[in-house]
């Protein structure tokens, strides 16, 4: 019988692999391959459906020991990624030591390792992270860990990182964060982002207000920007108060279109009939053949 014999780029994730499964029982074994793999190959390992239950405890020793030890930042961002993956609980003191490595990748992978791991004990080192780390993306990355463990204790920091970061990206991220963690106890601070320099950060305070019913959204009325008043007039939509009713009957008069279509759309939303007069000379009249159409629409729903 002929024995194929595999290029030695194939054979050893399948070696590490046949060890991780526990067919092989030699932890020399896999602890020499261990060093051998480069980053592809460990692509490879992060993306089998290898779970908790089938993993082999020596392998996941060496990829714990590769974490803390391997020199390659590739193979220790991607031993973070592999524990996250098999749901290994023992290594989140090593998860959490490893958001302090001196390489991005590492710290980003270890913070997302911990948000699927939910794990409870990374809330202060993760909003530590979110506050020093040098890279906005790893400062994303621990956002979207502290929502993924889903503790309230998170929310100040978000918070915090919302007013205070100087990346619109990761102020953008945070905003959105304390909608899904639904830290309504943080409108100071979206009301605070309502005059944020960047106009991103201004739409996503606005429409996190409205999607939380926030009626301090109207306090971007004013804003200069068209994307920033579109963003209110959908939010004012959204908080579903009478209240707002006014302050979009006015943006139906905004030199930009896209605003007039965003509040005629808001309009029929809140379902008030003091709208329809505006609304009627707006789908009659408007220049703009897409604010006439929702203008219309609007008025077919109030009507």
């Amino acid at each position: 019988m002929r024995i194929a014999i595999l290029p030695m780029r194939t054979a050893l994730p399948l070696i590490l692999l046949a060890c991780v499964l526990g067919v092989s029982s030699s932890a020399t074994a896999a602890e020499d391959l261990w060093q051998l793999l480069d980053y592809e190959d460990m692509e490879v390992l992060a993306k089998i459906g290898v779970t908790k239950e089938t993993v082999h405890q020596r392998a996941v020793t060496a990829i714990q020991n590769a974490l803390t030890h391997h020199g390659d930042p590739n193979v220790r961002a991607t031993c973070a990624k592999v524990l996250g993956r098999f749901d290994v609980k023992t290594a989140a003191p090593l998860l959490i030591q490893a958001l302090r490595d001196p390489e991005a990748a590492v710290r980003a992978q270890a913070a997302a390792a911990l948000g699927v791991l939910r794990e409870r004990e990374a809330i202060e080192p993760l909003s530590t992270m979110l506050a020093n780390d040098a890279s906005w993306e790893n400062r994303v990355a621990a956002i979207q860990a502290l929502v993924a463990i889903g503790d309230g204790r998170a929310g100040t920091a978000i918070a915090q990182a919302l007013v205070e970061d100087k990346h619109w990206r990761v102020q953008e991220a945070a905003a959105q964060a304390l909608l899904d963690m639904d830290q309504k106890r943080a409108w100071p601070q979206l009301v605070e982002a309502l005059s944020d320099p960047a106009d991103p950060v201004r739409m996503a305070a606005a429409r996190v207000l409205g999607e939380m019913k926030e009626q301090r959204a109207l306090d971007a009325l004013g804003d200069q920007k068209p994307p920033v008043r579109i963003s209110v007039a959908t939010a004012l939509g959204r908080i579903g108060s009478k209240k707002a009713v006014k302050p979009l009957i006015d943006l139906l008069g905004d030199p930009d279109a896209g605003v007039r279509k965003s509040a005629a759309s808001a309009l029929a939303e809140l379902d008030s009939k003091k709208a329809l007069d505006a609304l009627e000379k707006l789908a009659a009249s408007d220049p703009d053949p897409g604010v006439r159409k929702a203008a219309q629409e609007a008025v077919e729903k109030l009507d």
